[in-house]
């Protein structure tokens, strides 16, 4: 079953390995994910290395690796269908450095999203006696875009929080 539209919302505290002016930056992060109320998410981690080539007055250029996994329920005819979301994103990122506050970073970035999510379904033989029912793993793969724009407060020179809407179309 292909997803076309899965959104997401970071709300995130982050600790970075290395100072904000430093061209490498390490997070773990907690995903939330936003959904209609029908499927159930939970998110189970999120963590992403960036590295900025290119540093001017008003940006900050530069890449990202992200991986996030996401855990889904989804009501089914007798059993819920639990699904597990691997998400592999390469970006483009562009922070914005603002003089009078120097604490505060907008993002965005934009890339390519790679995504593995394996599913049970549950088959029933018998509409009669459930005790035919017959369970079977699948996987399936799936490849897209993502556009991610966020804020991160600076608490510190190496911890930050961070909020961010990230949206995946596969």
């Amino acid at each position: 079953m292909k997803k076309n539209y899965l959104i997401l919302l970071f709300l995130t505290c982050s600790f970075s390995v290395f100072s904000q002016t430093k061209k490498f930056s390490f997070e773990i992060n907690y995903p939330i994910n936003l959904s209609s109320g029908y499927q159930k998410s939970n998110g189970i981690a999120d963590g992403s290395l960036k590295f900025r080539f290119l540093n001017t007055e008003l940006f900050n250029f530069g890449s990202e690796y992200t991986f996030t996994c996401i855990q889904n329920k989804t009501p089914g005819y007798y059993d819920e269908v639990k699904r597990n979301f691997f998400f592999h994103h390469i970006d483009l990122l562009a922070e914005l450095s603002i003089a009078s506050a120097p604490k505060f970073h907008p993002y965005i970035s934009l890339g390519f999203t790679y995504s593995v999510y394996e599913y049970y379904s549950y088959y029933v033989d018998d509409d009669f006696n459930p005790n035919f029912t017959r369970v079977g793993k699948d996987k399936e793969k799936d490849a897209g875009y993502n556009f991610k724009i966020g804020l991160q407060y600076d608490l510190s020179s190496s911890f930050f929080l961070q909020t961010n809407f990230h949206y995946i179309r596969t």
